[in-house]
């Protein structure tokens, strides 16, 4: 019987990184770490179902997202500054990611999500052909039954006359 997977979760700030397996010693393999991810708490046990979905749909493999949400980016970008010219005429350099870096992360979380609810449509349209066909398969499967058992009556009928008229 196969071991039930769990979902582990490591982040290093910027992102997390999911994988559905079934210890922390394969989590740790999977990610490539050498050390203790789990003892330093750098990573943990995933029990919460939105966060698990996309591991446990790819077992074994990493699934990396963002630590911030494109909300929290979003809130991020407004919350910067715009920057001031300086005497030299280039924009004051900041410690911490750039306007245009952050810009960047928030595409690509809503490219991400998008991604993801073109995947559940998609899978949830399978489905749901999958659930016409399966009922189309049990009236077939029905229909050839009760057929079959009226040709088994009639084949008998059949035998026991031939049967009759041999004696």
């Amino acid at each position: 019987m196969a071991a039930k997977l769990k979902v582990f979760c490591a982040s290093n700030g910027l992102t997390r990184s999911y994988v559905a397996v079934s210890s922390k010693a394969k989590a740790l393999e999977a990610w490539g770490s050498k050390q203790d991810l789990f003892k330093e708490g750098l990573a943990e046990e995933v029990t919460d179902p939105a966060q698990m979905e996309a591991a446990l749909a790819r077992p074994g493999e990493v699934v990396t997202r963002s630590a911030l949400d494109a909300g929290a980016v979003e809130a991020a970008l407004a919350a910067l500054p715009k920057p001031k010219p300086s005497k030299a005429g280039k924009a004051e350099s900041k410690r911490g990611p750039s306007r245009e870096l952050l810009e960047r992360v928030a595409k690509f979380e809503r490219k991400l999500a998008d991604n993801d609810a073109r995947e559940r449509d998609a899978l949830a349209d399978i489905a749901s052909r999958r659930a016409v066909l399966d009922a189309e398969e049990t009236e077939v499967r029905g229909q050839a039954a009760r057929r079959r058992r009226e040709l088994d009556e009639k084949l008998t009928a059949a035998r026991e006359a031939v049967e009759a008229a041999s004696r």
